[in-house]
């Protein structure tokens, strides 16, 4: 009756709902940066075409989604290193560090962190 009462008369109620432990990540409970001979033997175990995304991930700060998708659909192209030169067969690049451009479709959409 209440409630009828109140939608009748366009008064609405806010009720927070707390519920305990909602910004937890257990699931980062434990991660931590790899030591430089954890990467080593990453790096080491790992095919010549999954080293370059190993790098990336592990030196270039980028996340697994940038570099490409789960069915390799889409992700970083090569026009996406604009300072990266082909001569020979050899890969080089201009500068060092070089820039990466994460297209707009790749990058991650802004997540509301704020805690109310």
């Amino acid at each position: 009756m209440i409630k009828s009462w109140l939608a009748h008369n366009r008064i609405e109620l806010e009720r927070r709902v707390k519920i305990t432990g909602a910004y937890e990540t257990p699931t980062l409970k434990e991660e931590r940066v790899p030591t430089k001979e954890e990467l080593r033997r990453i790096f080491l175990s790992a095919s010549k075409q999954a080293r370059t995304p190993c790098a990336l991930v592990a030196h270039g700060r980028l996340r697994g989604e940038t570099i490409g998708n789960y069915r390799a659909g889409d992700g970083l192209r090569i026009r996406g290193l604009p300072e990266l030169e082909l001569k020979a067969g050899e890969v080089s690049f201009e500068k060092s560090p070089t820039m990466i451009i994460i297209r707009p479709s790749l990058r991650r959409p802004p997540t509301n962190t704020s805690h109310s």
